[in-house]
């Protein structure tokens, strides 16, 4: 921050960008507060194939929603064709994140599905081993993923300069995720809420706990 300031920049509207891993170090950075000043500068944060973590995250008693330990609004941007952070992961973070987000923190963490595009599209140069192993072949160029990727960032910087701190998800991205929400209730997925493992026949209805699968 020191060197962009001492190059001229003289503006507030500091974002942190990160890549994949990056987005842990990012999260860890904006939450370091009385060790890092900084952070507090920050006035949004951009994760690409990266998702905010579980930890940050709890399942309120009052309501059942989602509640994040976490000051900084945020975008998570996920490929449909990534092979490391699978777009399920990115759906677990769409559920938390937007459909049942607290009310309190609405419009902070917006998440969007990009079409087509692998885990290293968010990037550049060679892909490290492990990448060129596990990543899946995009749908779309690189220069046009990229240039995706810069029109969804841009979009939200901008909307969070204008809204102070608050940005939407797209349409595109709800349609998008509305089978994989389906799909995680019908199988009573534990990644949106923790089982009800009660020693009764019927689990005691919790806020925080999910009963299991309609099916059964």
């Amino acid at each position: 921050m020191e060197k962009i300031t001492a190059n001229g920049f003289e503006g507030d509207n500091w974002f942190l960008a990160a890549h994949s891993l990056g987005g842990v170090m990012t999260q860890d950075f904006l939450t370091s507060g009385s060790t890092s000043p900084d952070a507090s500068l920050f006035k949004g944060q951009i994760l690409m194939s990266s998702v905010l973590l579980r930890g940050s995250r709890s399942v309120q008693e009052s309501d059942g929603t989602t509640l994040f330990d976490y000051n900084t609004p945020t975008l998570t941007m996920g490929g449909t064709k990534d092979g490391l952070m699978r777009i399920t992961r990115v759906a677990e973070s769409y559920y938390h994140q937007v459909t049942n987000i607290s009310p309190s923190q609405a419009n902070m963490f917006p998440v969007e599905a990009l079409s087509g595009v692998a885990h290293y599209q968010f990037a550049g140069g060679v892909p490290p081993s492990f990448v060129q192993k596990n990543d899946l072949k995009g749908d779309i160029s690189d220069e046009s993923a990229r240039s995706l990727v810069g029109t969804v960032m841009t979009d939200f910087i901008d909307s969070i300069i204008r809204t102070e701190g608050f940005a939407s998800t797209s349409q595109e991205t709800s349609d998008f995720m509305a089978p994989f929400l389906e799909a995680m209730v019908q199988e009573g997925s534990a990644v949106m809420k923790e089982p009800c493992n009660d020693d009764d026949i019927i689990n005691v209805a919790s806020n925080t706990c999910i009963k299991g699968s309609p099916w059964v």
